[in-house]
Formats: structure tokens, sequence, C-alpha cells
């Protein structure tokens, strides 16, 4: 065989592996069991009729990529503020945080016009299940948020 015909295979066969390994990890990405643990510990807490999981599952997918839309402003923001390391600081400080915190607000709005829907579909007799998931979510939320912190390695 020439080295060409060799090199034109490997590149096949190296392309397949990346696809292979691509596809694997989509399909097993971090997260996505613990997104439908959640969502099926939801619909259990909130006793949800057939109907209402059929709704449920609408409204949990568009807060799913409402979230992924700000995780990747986030994402962008992050990365142009922390190059003021490499690049210097170079616009106003106020200006950036300001805009970080807009990414944060859309993000409890989101989360909060999420609740919204789904207490819309809910019959008056399951709201107090709805506010208990809530208040569990968000003490979760703030006990994540209150870890000490970890020790010096030095």
């Amino acid at each position: 065989m020439k080295k060409l015909t060799i090199f034109q295979i490997l590149t096949v066969c190296l392309l397949g592996l990346n696809l292979a390994l691509i596809g694997f990890i989509f399909i097993n990405r971090p997260g996505g069991d613990k997104l439908r643990g959640r969502g099926e510990m939801a619909r259990k807490e909130l006793r949800l009729t057939e109907t209402q999981n059929e709704q449920f599952k609408k409204i949990a997918d568009e807060q799913h990529q409402d979230m992924e839309d700000i995780d990747a402003k986030q994402a962008v923001f992050l990365i142009q503020y922390f190059s003021q390391l490499e690049n210097g600081r170079n616009t106003d400080d106020k200006l950036l945080l300001n805009q970080y915190v807009e990414i944060e607000k859309k993000r409890l709005d989101v989360t909060l016009t999420h609740f919204e829907k789904l207490k819309s579909i809910l019959d008056e007799s399951q709201y107090e299940y709805l506010y208990n998931f809530v208040n569990r979510i968000v003490r979760e939320v703030i006990t994540r948020s209150a870890k000490p912190p970890r020790p010096d390695h030095h």
C-alpha cells in the first residue's frame, strides 16, 4: 500500500473514533441523570396526573433550554472578564459587574417563571406540594452555597 492510502485509512479511523467519543460523551454527559431524577422526584412530590406529567415535561424542557442559554452567556462573560488578566483592564468594572448581575437576574427570573408555569398546571389541592418542593430546592441551593471554604493547600 502507498503511504497516502495508509494515512487516509488512519484518518478515517481516527475520525470515526472521535465521532464515537463525542457521541458517548453527549449521551452520557454528567448531570443528565440528575436532571431526569429531579424531574421524576418533582412529579412524585407534586403528585401529578398523566396530563400534568405531559405539561410538566414541556415546561421543564423549556426551562432547561433557557438555563443552557443563560449558562452559555455566563461562560462568554467569564471568559471576557478574566481575559483582563492577560489583556489588562480596559473597561469599567461596574459595567462588567452589572452585566454579570443581569445574567444572574435572568437566571432567577427564568426559575421563578418556571415555577409559576408549573403552578398554573396544578390544582389548588397541589399548591402545598409545590410550595414544599420549592422551599426544599431553595434550601438545597443555600446549603450548597454556604459550604465552608476549602482548606488552603500550602
